[in-house]
């Protein structure tokens, strides 16, 4: 199964997300229609992003039992139910605002398909604010929906697409392109909020110019040194800059070089330099018998054919003692 990232009425009709027309007058006054999202002055949460949708209450619910049953998950700033205008009656459906998006995240996790009042409930994130393409069921869209009705909504938790079979389509289908992430039913909150970065991140990059304290317009150059992001360091600052990476230069070559004298006045007192040799990077290694010849020639002053016979009698000394150790048969 796999679930929706942005909202498409065509696609929200079909079980596997394949259909390409509509299929039903919903869906088709779902593409007609104009949703505006609702403004900052209307009787709304404060974020979408820690606002729960809480889905299937019963009539008899109100806003008390609501916020004891979610309240277990952190601090709640506000529960609403929406009711009819007319006869003030629940619609079924409310929403529950959490201080912490975290709190807000682990009701979502636990608390779908909980009984209140003796009902199923569907918990989900707020869609109308935050959903890229997002239409609600009054326009023909949303999720969900009754098998009566014959108008069935796919996509979201509640009825995931079911996976499509690569195959033979129909003249009004098509496989849709489905990436990774969309195997999580939070895909779309995601995909929303780093929209939503990147729009305030390209804002700000043209922000106009302000006045400062004392009611001076801000000058021209010092507004694109601020707003530029491909900003060059001036001659002064590139020359304190160079200075900078020269004396940590300078630093590195001073502690590599005292390194080196430790490792002379090491060899100094103790005569032997095989012991205190440096090692060489991997690439300039060579052969272990080759290093050893060498080490003979430049440090000992002693080459193999000069040894000693003290030194050219331990093998034959060695070889002596593992017979003299064996066993007679």
């Amino acid at each position: 199964m796999w679930f929706a990232k942005t909202y498409s009425a065509v696609q929200a009709g079909s079980i596997d997300g394949t259909d390409t027309t509509p299929h039903d007058h919903g869906i088709a006054r779902a593409e007609k229609a104009h949703y505006k999202k609702p403004s900052a002055d209307a009787n709304l949460t404060k974020d979408p992003f820690k606002t729960l949708f809480v889905g299937r209450l019963g009539t008899e619910t109100i806003e008390s039992a609501l916020e004891r049953a979610f309240e277990r998950f952190g601090k709640i700033l506000s529960v609403r139910i929406v009711r009819h205008v007319v006869t003030g009656k629940s619609r079924g459906y409310g929403f529950v605002e959490y201080d912490r998006e975290r709190d807000c995240m682990e009701a979502y996790k636990r608390m779908n398909k909980s009984l209140i009042d003796g009902h199923a409930i569907l918990v989900d994130y707020e869609r109308a604010r935050v959903m890229e393409g997002w239409t609600p069921r009054r326009l023909g869209g949303g999720f969900g929906g009754r098998k009566e009705s014959g108008q069935l909504r796919f996509g979201a938790r509640d009825r995931p697409f079911k996976p499509p079979i690569y195959g033979h389509r129909g003249e009004h289908q098509a496989v849709p392109d489905i990436a990774f992430d969309q195997r999580y039913d939070d895909c779309w909150r995601e995909h929303a909020r780093r929209a939503a970065t990147a729009g305030n991140q390209e804002a700000s990059t043209k922000e106009p110019l302000r006045r400062s304290k004392s009611g001076d317009h801000v000058s021209q150059h010092r507004a694109s040194y601020r707003q530029n992001a491909a900003y060059q360091p001036s001659s002064m600052e590139a020359a304190a800059a160079a200075s900078r990476h020269g004396a940590e230069e300078g630093t590195s070559r001073a502690r590599h070089k005292s390194h080196h004298e430790n490792y002379d006045r090491q060899i100094s007192r103790s005569g032997d330099a095989r012991h205190y040799r440096s090692p060489a990077p991997r690439s300039q290694r060579d052969h272990p018998g080759d290093r050893q010849r060498r080490s003979y020639s430049r440090h000992d002053s002693r080459s193999p054919d000069h040894r000693s016979s003290r030194d050219r009698s331990s093998s034959s000394q060695r070889r002596d003692r593992a017979f003299s150790r064996r066993e007679p048969r």
